[in-house]
């Protein structure tokens, strides 16, 4: 009879356990992520993410200016596609720069990144680019997916 009562009180008393557990859990996820890098190694990640696109939306443009789908609708959405992509890097520097040193707070910037790559990555897949852009993608693609590894999200 004991035991029965002690079950029902154990387990009126699960629910705030488990809680508790995952709060214990989230805190230690997050000291985890930001314990991969420092703000000296982000900065250096988001710099090669902003040379690497400007490599990219460089080669892409001229690809684009010379193809078949110059002046088309075609261009001008996969030209805003990458320009979007541009503006989300742009953001990310911003609020990192803003505390470099609670680089973990950018975090919130680098989710529309990785949406925005992703719409960039079904364009190139789509066009079968010359190689020189797809190498350039990757390289972009990449350096963005590190940037994600940091902040903990999902990559492209």
């Amino acid at each position: 009879m004991h035991l029965k009562a002690y079950m029902k009180s154990t387990l009126k008393l699960l629910p705030i356990f488990i809680l508790i557990f995952a709060a214990f859990l989230a805190q230690g996820i997050s000291a985890n992520a930001q314990s991969r890098a420092t703000s000296e190694v982000v900065n250096t990640a988001v710099g090669t993410v902003e040379a690497n696109d400007v490599k990219f939306r460089t080669d892409f443009r001229a690809f684009m200016n010379a193809s078949k789908w110059d002046g088309t609708d075609k261009e001008k959405l996969s030209n805003a596609s990458v320009d979007k992509l541009e503006v989300a890097i742009g953001k990310l520097r911003e609020q990192f720069a803003k505390d470099p040193a609670n680089w973990w707070k950018a975090r919130g910037d680098i989710r529309p990144l990785v949406t925005t790559g992703k719409s960039v990555d079904k364009i190139v897949r789509r066009y079968h680019l010359p190689p020189k852009i797809e190498i350039t993608w990757r390289q972009l693609r990449d350096s963005i997916n590190k940037l994600a590894y940091y902040y903990e999200t999902n990559d492209i």
